[in-house]
C-alpha cells in the first residue's frame, strides 16, 4: 500500500500533467499538508521532490507554481525520446527476444486505457513504449524515458495535441513491431519518427 506521501506525490503529478493544475496556480505546503492528511514537512518533501524533477517551480516565502512549458521545449523533448527510443530498437533488434517482441501487440489494441491507477494518462499507448525500453534489459533506459512520456503528456495537454484516441489511427506501433521482427533498423527507425510526430531531418 502507498503511503500517504507517495500518494500525495502521484495526486499532484498528475494533476500537473493532466492540467487540473495550472501554472498560475499558487501551490503551498500547508494546503498540500491539509488536502492529503501529511505534515507540513512531508508535504515540503513532496513539493520539493516535483521541483527537482523539474514539474514546479518555487518562490520562497510564497510557494510553488506548475513550471511552464514552450513549444519549443516540446519539440526537444521529442527529440530527446526519439534518441532514447531508436536506441531501444537498435538493442531489440541485436538482441531482442522475439516472443516478448511479439507480446507487444497487444498493446497495440485500445490503446486509449489506462494502464496504471497511479498514473491515469499512463495509456496502453504509452505503456508500449515503455515495454519497448524495459524488454532490452536495461532499466536505466525505461527509467529515463518514463520522464520524456510524462512530458509529451503535459504537452498534449497544453498545446491540443492530437489527443489519444486519435493517435489510436495514426500511430505506428505495429509497424515498429513487424520492422523489428524483421531486423529492419532503417524501416524501425523511419515509423518511429512518424509515431513520436517528429522530422526525420531534426533527429
Amino acid at each position: 500500500m502507498a503511503s500517504k506521501k507517495d500518494t500525495a506525490y502521484y495526486a499532484i503529478l498528475n494533476s500537473i500533467i493532466n492540467g487540473s493544475i495550472s501554472s498560475q496556480q499558487l501551490i503551498q505546503e500547508q494546503d498540500c499538508a491539509n488536502t492529503y492528511g501529511i505534515s507540513k514537512v512531508l508535504a515540503r518533501e513532496v513539493l520539493q521532490r516535483l521541483c527537482h524533477e523539474n514539474y514546479l517551480q518555487s518562490y520562497p516565502r510564497k510557494g510553488y507554481m506548475v513550471r511552464e512549458i514552450t513549444p519549443a521545449e516540446c519539440l526537444q523533448s521529442q527529440q530527446v525520446r526519439y534518441q532514447l527510443e531508436a536506441y531501444c530498437i537498435r538493442l531489440l533488434v541485436r538482441q531482442g527476444n522475439p516472443d516478448e517482441i511479439r507480446s507487444l501487440y497487444a498493446l497495440c489494441q485500445s490503446e486509449g486505457s489506462p494502464a496504471d491507477p497511479r498514473h491515469p494518462h499512463l495509456t496502453n499507448n504509452t505503456l508500449f513504449h515503455l515495454r519497448l525500453a524495459s524488454l532490452t534489459g536495461n532499466r536505466f533506459l525505461e527509467e529515463a524515458l518514463q520522464a520524456y512520456l510524462d512530458h509529451a503528456s503535459r504537452c498534449v495537454v497544453i498545446f491540443h495535441y492530437p489527443t489519444a484516441t486519435q493517435l489510436h489511427y495514426s500511430n505506428r506501433h505495429k509497424e515498429i513491431l513487424d520492422a523489428i521482427l524483421a531486423k529492419d533498423i532503417p524501416a524501425a527507425l523511419s515509423y518511429l519518427c512518424e509515431d513520436l510526430m517528429v522530422d526525420p531531418g531534426e533527429v
